[in-house]
């Protein structure tokens, strides 16, 4: 199961991810001829985590529960640092050289995490599984403070530019230390992927999202846009949640990164689940979370990441990068937030 930087708790992913994005008033008009007459609100589990569409007056010929099923799955079979047998294991087990295994899907994936990482001057790392697992996070665990030398030792095993992308199609590996981590866009993808499916199949009014992280199209059934709820910080994973602001969307993708309800602690000192990979250390700076919003999700996601990893000024910068794209976000301030958004923004909140 891809797990997104994950902490200690049983449920991975979303459900104890940084900010919560809460789906608001699921009602959609539909497409198509012949139609179910309500709205279809499904669900499941994938990649450690869960996924929700709402689809409004779908095609009746179409099983959208399998469809969106398999879409995801599809993602997890090829980009799980959890399964031994996906396509991303197999490349980190292998030796230096170049490496056949990569399909087309995954590829593309890696592409776009390759694109952030250099945009991002390496703040985003698609290598930085080391330094995941070392402090605790993802498939291998601990629980002890990880000494100086063994950072720099992880540091040395990791090098996003190491991984280099051949005209035929397959990837070169130069080091056999190098291990590829895709958990910071995959799931964005994974949306993506699944929203393709569902357009496919004859649907063009839903919302997809998968541990978070959504996409939306067309409008709600009064033609108004889907609203969509972000969560205030609570620092409990047991606190209720409490929305910080409603935003409006139509045809755009959304995601949220931040480490208030994602964190373990480590030497009883509270450690980030986002970790720098320039300096090897968990982020300590006030930014929240930020939710990025933009075409698709694959990149709304990785934004995400490496805009928390940056800050808030060097991630407006990031932003200039990926025209289209814009972002909210909450800030630390003592014992209260304040909040800062990119220009653009502002259209899509709901006063």
């Amino acid at each position: 199961m891809i797990q997104l930087h994950t902490s200690t708790a049983p449920v991975k992913l979303a459900s104890l991810a940084a900010v919560f994005l809460l789906v608001l008033m699921l009602s959609a008009v539909g497409c198509g001829t012949q139609t179910q007459p309500e709205a279809q609100k499904l669900e499941g589990r994938t990649m450690g985590t869960s996924w929700h569409a709402t689809l409004v007056h779908a095609p009746n010929n179409v099983d959208f529960q399998q469809l969106i099923q398999d879409a995801v799955e599809q993602v997890d079979r090829r980009m799980s640092t959890y399964r031994e047998d996906s396509e991303l294991s197999r490349f980190n087990r292998a030796g230096a050289g170049e490496f056949a295994g990569l399909t087309a899907m995954t590829m593309k994936v890696l592409v776009g995490a390759l694109h952030i990482a250099k945009c991002s001057d390496g703040a985003f790392d698609p290598t930085i599984l080391p330094l995941v697992e070392g402090w605790g996070f993802g498939a291998k665990q601990g629980s002890e403070q990880p000494s100086a030398a063994q950072i720099e030792q992880w540091k040395t095993e990791m090098g996003w530019q190491q991984v280099l992308l051949k005209e035929n199609g397959t990837v070169h590996k130069s080091k056999a230390t190098l291990r590829i981590d895709l958990s910071a866009n995959a799931k964005g993808f994974g949306v993506d992927h699944a929203a393709a499916a569902i357009e496919n199949a004859g649907c063009t009014n839903f919302l997809i999202e998968v541990g978070g992280e959504l996409r939306s199209a067309g409008t709600k059934a009064d033609g108004s846009a889907w609203r969509i709820g972000i969560d205030r910080p609570v620092p409990s994973v047991l606190a209720a949640h409490q929305l910080q602001q409603v935003i409006q969307i139509s045809d755009w993708s959304v995601a949220t990164s931040g480490d208030y309800r994602n964190y373990r602690e480590v030497d009883g000192k509270r450690v980030s689940h986002l970790i720098d990979p320039r300096s090897g250390y968990p982020i300590s700076h006030n930014l929240v979370s930020v939710t990025v919003v933009a075409g698709d999700c694959m990149t709304a996601d990785g934004l995400a990441t490496a805009i928390s990893i940056l800050g808030v000024d060097e991630g407006l910068k990031l932003l200039l990068q990926f025209p289209g794209s814009h972002a909210y976000f909450i800030l630390r301030d003592g014992d209260t937030f304040t909040v800062r958004e990119s220009e653009g923004f502002a259209p899509f909140k709901v006063e």
